[in-house]
């Protein structure tokens, strides 16, 4: 039986730190669903949705109403969706959509407050037992996600749910984090943890038992990247294999730190663009001494035509000299430094001039790291 796990899609999210970009970049995030279900149709038996499929409880009844149709089309071939509720998109709320009935005609919406068999089935000619639980507020508490229901025999049990794994730090809001151990999950007899919530993939095991995380599918963000792969994962009974599936044509993210001591604004555009090739949305970080003739405006001209978003932000010491004579001026371990350094290469001969100037440059660099790690 191959079951193709997917986890924390969010789509509808917002993208607000893109600008103008955003709303095309929604449209790109929430045009992936179809695809999945593409990709489930031709390869997987099953396929489980541990949760925050959208961003918020409300995404909107168009996007809403298009992944249910899309979910039709596995019905209509036989083979079983399950939906997990997560946090963001959490069943808890009167507006939530998942309290609208037709989506369950589409799949099997996990409804459950507390762990339960919510599919116990053949699947694929495999005996499967699938137990859930979506949090919901004022009902759902942690003492409920420590005796987990046992897998009867002769079934293969998955535990499907959008929760942290093995994380017992204490939070106002500790029952609503679903905290699951690994050791509970594996004395009650599953095979494999269909997890989500935590956006970077990972794979743990514990004797027969399997725990994966996803991770992001497609990227949310330059600090929320995607894999752009999801596992597929065959359990026949007697063990598991968990493959990596990888989703082609998503837009990327590129996050650069880009030093530029010595570059020109051209020289500076055709590096960046080598480093982010096949990237479509591109954060730049300029870093190191900038050249009084080099423009971070300049740069990200040069950069828009290549990428759909381009953001440039500079973190470089500029050293023209406008900016010493202010720095000389300051009542500081910099200024103080910069003066004599200035007065150096004023006295200094032409043959020197060059090593002043590095020093001039390094030292400044060095009182900035200094200070910043501070």
């Amino acid at each position: 039986m191959r079951l193709m796990h997917i986890a924390d899609l969010h789509l509808g999210a917002p993208l607000g730190s893109l600008g103008d970009a955003a709303r095309q970049r929604r449209k790109e995030r929430d045009s992936i669903f179809p695809r999945i279900i593409d990709e489930a149709v031709e390869k997987a038996d099953m396929l489980v949705i541990s949760g925050d499929l959208f961003d918020r409880h409300d995404p909107g009844e168009a996007l809403a109403s298009m992944v249910r149709s899309e979910l039709g089309r596995l019905r209509d071939r036989g083979i079983p969706a399950l939906v997990v509720p997560g946090n963001h998109d959490e069943i808890t709320y009167t507006g939530s959509t998942y309290k609208d009935a037709s989506w369950e005609r589409c799949c099997k919406l996990v409804k459950a407050p507390t762990p339960w068999p919510v599919l116990a089935d053949k699947v694929a000619g495999l005996d499967v037992y699938v137990c859930s639980c979506a949090y919901t507020g004022g009902v759902t508490r942690k003492e409920d996600l420590k005796d987990l229901p046992a897998v009867p025999e002769g079934t293969v049990g998955i535990l499907a749910m959008h929760c942290s794994l093995d994380i017992d730090m204490p939070t106002a809001d500790g029952d609503r984090a679903m905290r699951v151990s690994s050791e509970d999950i594996e004395a009650a007899g599953y095979s494999y943890a269909a997890l989500g919530h935590i956006h970077k993939p990972m794979v743990k095991t514990s004797g027969r038992l399997t725990m994966v995380y996803p991770g992001l599918l497609d990227g949310m963000g330059f600090n929320d990247v995607a894999t752009g792969r999801y596992p597929l994962v065959e359990l026949d009974g007697s063990g598991i294999l968990v493959s990596w599936q990888t989703m082609p044509d998503l837009a990327g993210y590129a996050a650069l730190d880009i030093d530029i001591t010595g570059m020109s604004s051209e020289d500076a555009a055709e590096t960046i663009r080598k480093e982010a090739e096949g990237a479509a949305y591109l954060q730049v970080r300029l870093t190191g001494t900038m050249p009084a003739s080099f423009s971070p405006v300049g740069l990200k001209s040069a950069l828009d035509p290549y990428f759909a978003y381009v953001r440039v932000e500079s973190d470089a010491l500029r050293l023209d000299p406008f900016e010493l004579s202010n720095i000389a001026k300051e009542n500081s371990l910099r200024g103080a430094f910069t003066r004599r350094m200035l007065e150096r290469l004023e006295s200094c001969g032409s043959e020197e001039e060059g090593l002043v100037e590095a020093a001039l440059r390094k030292g400044l660099e060095a009182l900035r790291q200094e200070v910043g790690g501070r």
